[in-house]
């Protein structure tokens, strides 16, 4: 075994450490372990491809769309390969919208024209600049109001019965147009956040209702996009597990795992029972981020570390992109915070606080990792492990500590003596060769 990189996140920045060299085993005392013996698999990390996002891209001159692209999705930036889509209009899109004419209920007015100006573009750009493609979430805010029993695309309200048929044909005709423009979607959710009324685009759906619509949708993907699966809840890890039960003993194999969102709280046992209790279902994190000027919940780092650790397959953040004032948005009082950060009057691109957390975990993991258990000796001393398709294992230890701290890393007999500073992020990598 030899350690390979030894990299450091304190106070916003990250830092190389020296390497050490091995170690004979020591006790267990100060001591990390980690286990070569696999979990679950890490399908990626990412964000979202917002309309808000696309839009600021656009404003861009060449070099800086360039700069956006490899600080998101390049060799030296956060390797985004997990990203999510809005069908339809969102609170972060500059204005409302839907794709089909108010009251069509044959969708023959259907068009993603749309799409076409802002954030298929940025998709293509994305794509080109990897190489490949991206495993790409789409979720729906709200069907288009006309389907809806308040006649709104806001405020909640429900999905009539009547509609859910043609409303399923509304997704996959989605689907199916992206799949022209050589874009795939590969997992869906039925529905954003389907148990809060918002001031922006929303709409509720019970237990009861959401199964229902995912024996309709499915039955249509089977025919006509059988390569995508479903994931069903899309909103708090706190209400996941009943949500997640009661739609898969109404639909079992009509869905392949669940989403969640981190906005009530931590929950961590609950995505851990959640794998324990159906380990063949995936568990990935739908969208995550804190307000500009108030917090939502935690940090990324925690946030990231800890929902590993409990069987999550995949991370993706929320808006990839947002200007000084977390926008544009509408239809909401606040903005957000977004790893990267464009000033539309000065014409300069900067990151955030939280670009550097996602890329401590999401840069040296990368994508199609396999989660590995791990130990720690002190409960504010925490680490989470992977290891890579290239054999090389990744480990991410945080120090909650007020004080520096010195422990012992084991990997397989293999031991190294590592300081890590007080509340910092440690991020090494380990070869077997």
């Amino acid at each position: 075994m030899k350690l390979l990189s030894c990299n450091i996140l304190k106070d916003g920045e990250i830092r190389s450490a020296p390497v050490v060299s091995n170690e004979e085993i020591s006790s267990g005392a100060e001591r990390i372990n980690i286990f070569p013996v696999e979990k679950q698999s890490i399908i990626g990390f990412g964000g979202a491809f917002t309309e808000s996002s696309a839009y600021l891209y656009s404003l861009m001159s060449k070099d800086n769309k360039l700069k956006a692209l490899e600080l998101l999705f390049g060799d030296s930036g956060l390797k985004y390969r997990l990203c999510r889509v809005c069908i339809g209009s969102c609170d972060f899109s500059t204005e409302a919208y839907t794709y089909v004419a108010d009251g069509d209920s044959s969708l023959e007015s259907f068009d993603i024209s749309r799409d076409k100006k802002y954030v298929i573009p940025f998709i293509k750009d994305a794509m080109e600049y990897i190489k490949g493609d991206f495993t790409l979430i789409a979720s729906p805010w709200s069907p288009p109001a006309f389907m809806k029993d308040n006649d709104s695309l806001f405020e909640g309200g429900c999905l009539k019965e009547e509609f859910y048929s043609i409303y399923a044909d509304y997704i996959v005709k989605f689907i199916l147009a992206y799949w022209e423009e050589g874009i795939k979607i590969s997992l869906i959710t039925p529905q954003n956040e389907p148990n809060a009324s918002q001031t922006w685009e929303s709409c509720i759906f019970s237990a009861k209702q959401e199964a229902r619509f995912i024996r309709v949708l499915s039955d249509k993907l089977k025919k006509s996009a059988p390569w995508v699966k479903i994931l069903c809840w899309d909103h708090n890890k706190g209400r996941l597990y009943d949500r997640a039960k009661a739609i898969y003993e109404a639909v079992g194999d009509n869905v392949c795992g669940c989403g969640f969102h981190w906005y009530s709280g931590s929950h961590f046992d609950e995505l851990r029972m959640h794998r324990e209790l159906y380990p063949q279902k995936m568990i990935i994190e739908t969208e995550f981020c804190n307000g500009l000027t108030r917090k939502f919940f935690d940090t990324y780092r925690n946030e990231i570390l800890n929902n590993l650790n409990c069987g999550v397959s995949g991370i993706c953040e929320w808006n990839m992109i947002l200007d000084k004032n977390g926008a544009p948005f509408h239809n909401r009082g606040f903005g957000c915070g977004a790893p990267i950060c464009y000033d539309t009057e000065k014409k300069v691109l900067t990151t955030r606080n939280m670009y550097n957390d996602m890329f401590m975990f999401s840069h040296f993991i990368g994508y199609d990792a396999k989660s590995l258990f791990t130990s720690t000796f002190d409960e504010k001393i925490r680490v989470c492990a992977a290891k890579r398709t290239d054999g090389i294992i990744v480990a991410v230890i945080e120090n909650h500590h007020t004080l520096a701290k010195e422990f012992t890393l084991c990997c397989s007999e293999t031991t190294w003596r590592l300081d890590i500073p007080a509340n910092s992020l440690m991020t090494v990598e380990i070869s077997d060769q």
